[in-house]
């Protein structure tokens, strides 16, 4: 390590990391309320010396952006992380103090809803660049720390019409089309400190059949729709299991969830169902299109329709977001090995985030993404992939984790912003060769 690294390490703030965690998991931002925090960082990045930009995507929802800007001729690069939480903190069925909007501190953990996913990973970024500012270490690229509404994954659908429902990168989408373009990003989701240069992709379907409306008591109606919907779910059933063993990223297979069933008239069991709609989450694991898979799951409800005659399902896709990634070998990832071996002795563990992010977007503008970022206490490491939350607790975050990020975050940024910009380095327009 040289005495610019060191003297950057000597300059992350512990007490601002810890405090200001907490302080920003106290601010209610469900997705689709995001102001009010992303109000707090912008005053935040204003604070320790960022430029900051509050933008306006719509009532109430906002990204906060702060800029540090280089001196010229290096490369640019993004902190991003988004500030709406996965639960808004007012379930009922969420008792456990990690899913309450009111950090605690316990030992080692900070408790409280968005400490894991991922406010922590917000701050800690803020914290690492406050450190290369007050450290007075001069760039050549610029850093931009993005703190952006709309990731958690909703999408609009039927009656859920409102912005509670818009997630899967509204934020990020918007940030990347209005301005803030860099040469790459890290994207601090939880890995548990391990960099994760691929994640996987999502489509949504809704599935719908009708059936008769009939009177309970006289018994002669066709089948009911939630009946034809029965033999839906068996034939996707049958699915999931070839379409998980023909694909295959890494030893990671893409999972499917059949996630809700919508069907009659609960206040009226006299009625046999007239509609029932079924909601399916299918995964992808990176080299899968999504097209292909839209056809694969629409071609297979189209024969079941085929062969029985009389269940017409009807499929909608109403959300598809692509898997994507970027080499091991490019310059993000090989700024966050080193970093990530500086501070903790060894190289990182590879893996793939099977989760939908927002470098889906990124990567998908040119924006070079690697994903890496602390978490909590893992309860279970066999089912949890060595990352995640214990379940009785919510969510949580652990300091000494979160502390070690923070100077892993300090360090790729000074290797990657102190560098002389090499063309080659940046990822190709795909399509800048194409014939004509």
């Amino acid at each position: 390590m040289d005495d610019l690294q060191r003297k950057v390490l000597d300059y992350v703030d512990r007490d601002f990391l810890v405090n200001t965690t907490m302080e920003l998991v106290d601010i209610p931002s469900p997705t689709g309320s995001e102001e009010e925090a992303a109000r707090y960082m912008n005053g935040k990045y204003i604070e320790v010396g960022l430029e900051g930009d509050l933008q306006k995507i719509s009532e109430g929802r906002y990204n906060a952006v702060g800029s540090l800007n280089g001196s010229g001729g290096g490369y640019s690069l993004m902190f991003n992380g988004h500030l709406d939480t996965s639960y808004s903190g007012e379930e009922p069925e969420l008792t456990q103090p990690g899913y309450k909007n009111k950090a605690i501190l316990d030992g080692d953990l900070i408790i409280g809803n968005g400490a894991f996913n991922m406010k922590s990973a917000d701050v800690s970024y803020l914290t690492a660049v406050k450190a290369i500012i007050d450290a007075g270490i001069p760039l050549k690229g610029d850093v931009v720390c993005a703190s952006v509404a709309g990731e958690i994954e909703k999408n609009r659908i039927d009656q859920y019409q409102d912005s509670l429902y818009d997630g899967y990168g509204v934020g990020s989408r918007y940030l990347i089309s209005h301005g803030y373009m860099t040469d790459f990003c890290i994207l601090g989701e939880p890995t548990g400190m391990q960099l994760a240069p691929w994640h996987g992709g999502t489509i949504w379907f809704k599935v719908t059949t009708r059936g008769t409306m009939g009177h309970t008591c006289y018994g002669d109606f066709t089948e009911s729709a939630i009946e034809k919907m029965e033999r839906v779910q068996s034939e996707i059933r049958k699915w999931i299991k070839g379409y998980r063993e023909r694909n295959v990223f890494l030893n990671e297979r893409p999972h499917v969830n059949v996630a809700a069933v919508e069907g009659g008239w609960p206040y009226r069991c006299a009625r046999s169902p007239i509609e029932c709609k079924l909601y399916v989450d299918v995964r992808m694991v990176p080299g899968q299109r999504v097209q292909d898979v839209q056809n694969e799951f629409k071609q297979m409800v189209s024969e079941l329709n085929e062969r029985s005659g009389d269940i017409n399902a009807k499929v909608e896709v109403y959300s598809s977001h692509p898997p994507s990634g970027i080499p091991v070998d490019s310059l993000p990832s090989r700024a966050m090995i080193d970093s990530h071996k500086a501070i903790m002795g060894e190289e990182p563990n590879v893996i793939v985030k099977t989760s939908y992010l927002d470098g889906a977007h990124m990567n998908r503008y040119g924006v070079q993404t690697i994903t890496y970022g602390p978490a909590g206490v893992v309860q279970d490491i066999e089912a949890t992939s060595g990352y995640g939350w214990n379940a009785d607790l919510g969510e949580h975050i652990s300091i000494t984790t979160l502390y070690n990020a923070t100077k892993i975050y300090a360090l790729a940024a000074l290797d990657i912003c102190t560098r002389e910009r090499d063309p080659k380095e940046i990822a190709a327009d795909p399509y800048v060769n194409m014939p004509s």
